[in-house]
């Protein structure tokens, strides 16, 4: 009778060891499919930013987007991108990397 009993206790476990690996499957799949719409959704704003950039280059001078664009370009390093002149950092250096002025100002 222990043996039946030890049989049934080494099923039950080996059917739980089972089940967690098809958990840990599922979760990696789950995972995997979360990661590739979230690089396709990337790769479509991506595609959608240069389709907005090249149909404003084809309806706008150089001088136009670059008055245009001067009081939106916080970054010296974009700004350089568009041939416009650094802007004065408060601190006499240039802006820590991706702080904007809106962001330096609300920290101070």
């Amino acid at each position: 009778m222990a043996t039946k009993l030890e049989k049934l206790a080494e099923a039950a476990l080996k059917a739980k060891e089972k089940a967690e690996q098809a958990k840990k499957r599922l979760a990696l799949a789950e995972a995997g499919a979360k990661k590739k719409a979230s690089e396709e959704e990337r790769r479509k704003d991506t595609k959608r930013k240069i389709l907005i950039g090249a149909w404003t280059q084809s309806t706008k001078s150089a001088e136009q987007i670059a008055s245009e664009i001067n009081g939106y370009l916080t970054r010296n390093e974009d700004r350089a991108l568009f041939n416009l002149p650094p802007l004065p950092s408060p601190s006499g250096g240039d802006s820590p990397k991706g702080t904007t002025e809106q962001q330096q100002q609300a920290a101070d």
